[in-house]
């Protein structure tokens, strides 16, 4: 089994996974039935990765935090940031020189990446904030559709996603869905809207996977 990183800093890494003579049979039934063209054998492997991704995201979320104890972790690395950028501003010009040893970019530079961590971790506090306590967001399913939207995109064109409820995606969505967790997901237009949102916002910053992606 071959294993490659994927996503920020390589924080999930793929495996090989394949989806199932039977459900590659419905998927194509469905395209077939729905846009009245033939799916590519690119296409199947685009899902291959697409359910690769689901079982990363989902070793990854095994360990998560509670969500308080996520808004305390992001909180104590905010604090941090915003204290080593007190400090290193408060000392004065030898010891900036000394900072500056080895650096390429100097001390500005230092204090340039300091501020980086400083804006990152404020903005995911703020984003954390948003979530409702209760039941989390299943990151995984969410990351499915996401990378499920991009499949159709690259292999069965830019005008195949739609948010049409029972539409194309939909009833695709169930189906990978269910080949992923091995039970059915229900009502899929809620998770698939809350998929394609995902997507719409962050297609220009989605970690490419296959040669195909847009």
């Amino acid at each position: 089994m071959t294993e490659r990183e994927f996503g920020p800093t390589g924080a999930y890494t793929l495996t090989d996974e394949r989806v199932s003579d039977e459900a590659w049979r419905r998927i194509s039934e469905i395209v077939g039935r729905k846009t009245g063209i033939k799916p590519p054998d690119e296409f199947r492997a685009a899902l291959n990765d697409v359910l690769a991704v689901y079982r990363a995201v989902s070793f990854a979320a095994k360990d998560a935090a509670t969500l308080n104890q996520l808004r305390r972790d992001l909180d104590a690395v905010h604090n941090s940031a915003l204290d080593l950028m007190r400090r290193l501003k408060a000392l004065d010009g030898n010891g900036r020189l000394l900072m500056s040893v080895g650096e390429p970019d100097g001390f500005t530079g230092m204090l340039d990446q300091v501020t980086v961590v400083v804006k990152a971790s404020e903005a995911a506090l703020e984003k954390a904030a948003q979530y409702r306590t209760g039941r989390p967001i299943d990151h995984a399913q969410r990351s499915m559709g996401v990378y499920l939207a991009e499949a159709v995109v690259a292999f069965l064109g830019p005008d195949k996603v739609t948010k049409t409820k029972d539409g194309l995606f939909d009833e695709l969505f169930s189906v990978l869905y269910e080949e992923a967790t091995g039970k059915p997901v229900g009502d899929p237009n809620t998770p698939a809207r809350k998929a394609l949102k995902a997507w719409e916002e962050s297609r220009a910053i989605l970690p490419k996977i296959w040669g195909g992606s847009s």
